[in-house]
This record gives C-alpha cells, structure tokens and sequence, in this order.
C-alpha cells in the first residue's frame, strides 16, 4: 500500500526536461531559479561597476587616440 502511494506521488511531479527523471527529490525547477538569480546578481553587480566607472569622467583628453595596443598618440 505504501509503495503505491509512493508511486502516485513520483507521477504527479513534473518530470525533468532533459532526463525526464520522476523522482520527487530532483528539485531542477529549484535549482534553475538559483542559478537565474546568481546570474541576476552579478549583471547588476557589474552594472554598478559601470555606472561606477561613468562618473569619473573622461580619463583621457579628447586629442588623444587611444591604438590597439594601448598606446596614446597625439593627433595635433
């Protein structure tokens, strides 16, 4: 009686997308949203940097070209 009662609660959980694993303890739904919010976590993080870095101004002035390799050259 018990075994059956087991079984009619695997079937009732959704299955996994990929494996279309039924056991009840395979939480993917759970670690999906975790993962979206770590995700979430550091693009807001690295927008703050951004937003960070914008209010210092120009580093360079406005007559220098910066090269591929990093290097100033004055263009007067």
């Amino acid at each position: 009686m018990t075994s059956s009662r087991i079984v009619i609660a695997a079937q009732s959980w959704p299955p996994h997308p990929q494996t279309g694993d039924m056991r009840r303890f395979h939480n993917w739904r759970a670690a999906a949203a975790m993962r979206q919010a770590k995700r979430d976590q550091e693009a807001e993080h690295f927008y703050w940097l951004w937003v960070q870095t914008q209010s210092l101004g120009p580093v360079f002035d406005d007559d220098l070209v910066i090269k591929a390799g990093g290097v100033p050259q004055d263009m007067s």
